[in-house]
């Protein structure tokens, strides 16, 4: 993604994390791992301090989770004004096989639509 957030480490509702990543090259080497799509389809404050806590997502069978933001506060607060325009943007999460929601990412990417 091209809205600061490349490189950025992420962590999902739940206490798991992963870090948020552009997939290059082929994924054979993952072969083991399933790759799923979610929706970003809000965004969350934390308190009432102007801060990006993280994004809520749904996946393609309707279970919704967060995405939690694992960078700083001062750079959650910059990443504030940007949050309405990821809402619509497409989640790529690569994970355990058998795990519909995302229990163990390996790998997460956000596309812009």
């Amino acid at each position: 993604a091209d809205d600061g957030f490349d490189g950025t480490v992420m962590r999902f509702g739940g206490g798991y994390y992963a870090w948020w990543t552009h997939l290059k090259g082929d994924l054979k080497v993952f072969s083991y791992y399933k790759r799923y799509k979610a929706d970003v389809i809000g965004f969350e404050q934390e308190g009432n301090t102007g801060t990006l806590r993280g994004f809520k997502c749904r996946n393609h069978i309707g279970q919704t989770f967060s995405v939690r933001a694992g960078f700083t506060r001062k750079q959650r607060k910059d990443y504030w004004d940007t949050r309405t325009i990821q809402v619509g943007n497409h989640i790529w999460f690569t994970t355990q096989p058998g795990a519909c929601a995302p229990r163990h990412p390996v790998f997460i990417r956000i596309d812009n639509i």
